[in-house]
């Protein structure tokens, strides 16, 4: 792992506990520079984000992004809950 994506991976840490969060997702989308998928690929990601939005309530500017940072839960908690 590079130093670049460590020290993503080390702020998305701090902002997931900060904030109480279950899930930060990278979007490659937010500045219009680097990355820009095709035109189909798109349709589909504004489709999946409508979705979302319309399910959760949340804009999620890129669904299809592999880039994500979850919170684990304890397995004996999730044994007894399911």
């Amino acid at each position: 792992m590079d130093s670049m994506m460590r020290n993503s991976l080390e702020r998305w840490l701090i902002i997931l506990k900060k904030n109480d969060l279950d899930m930060v997702i990278g979007s490659r989308f937010i500045e219009k520079q680097g990355f820009q998928s095709s035109k189909a690929r798109r349709i589909g990601i504004n489709y999946f984000t409508g979705l979302i939005k319309l399910c959760t309530g949340q804009k999620i500017t890129d669904p299809t992004s592999g880039l994500r940072l979850r919170k684990t839960y304890n397995s004996t908690v999730c044994q007894e809950v399911s």
